[in-house]
């Protein structure tokens, strides 16, 4: 299960998810929050942040290279607009995470992250952090830590 909000003057995206993280449940929020938000709003997005704190476990299931590519090219497709760059907006984008509070389920996401990394892929797989203040202080968005997690907490 995930919720998320998009902070368009930030260029954030931040997805909280929850539960089991089952297959690819992150590249899906991706496709489906892509398809509900206007073509801007996509290419609003510099920066994700994926919060797997209250992620109970993880399986390590749909890592493959085909996935991906489905998911890369579907992707794509989705980000197609005449006047600008698919590709190189999608490459610039930035991705982070929380690692989850189980440290069962951290060792599982670190494993996840490392088959991901070794698949063929353009897409960024994300890089972990300790904290949100460390990935905001990252995207120099330290100061607006208090309005997004208020607006986490609030949704």
């Amino acid at each position: 299960m995930y919720r998320y909000r998009l902070f368009p003057e930030y260029g954030l995206l931040f997805i909280k998810f929850s539960d089991p993280y089952i297959g690819a449940a992150g590249d899906n929020a991706i496709l489906e929050i892509t398809r509900q938000l206007s073509i801007e709003d996509s290419y609003s997005i510099r920066a994700i942040v994926f919060d797997m704190t209250k992620v109970t476990s993880f399986d390590l299931t749909e890592t493959d290279r085909a996935r991906i590519a489905h998911f890369e090219r579907t992707l794509l497709e989705l980000f197609t607009h005449p006047g600008k760059d698919a590709v190189s907006h999608i490459s610039s984008v930035r991705n982070f995470s929380l690692l989850p509070e189980s440290p069962e389920a951290a060792i599982s996401w670190k494993e996840r992250q490392t088959r991901l990394r070794r698949a063929t892929r353009h897409t960024e797989v994300s890089d972990w952090s300790p904290n949100l203040q460390e990935i905001l202080a990252t995207l120099n968005l330290e100061h607006e830590l208090e309005t997004i997690l208020s607006a986490m907490n609030n949704d």
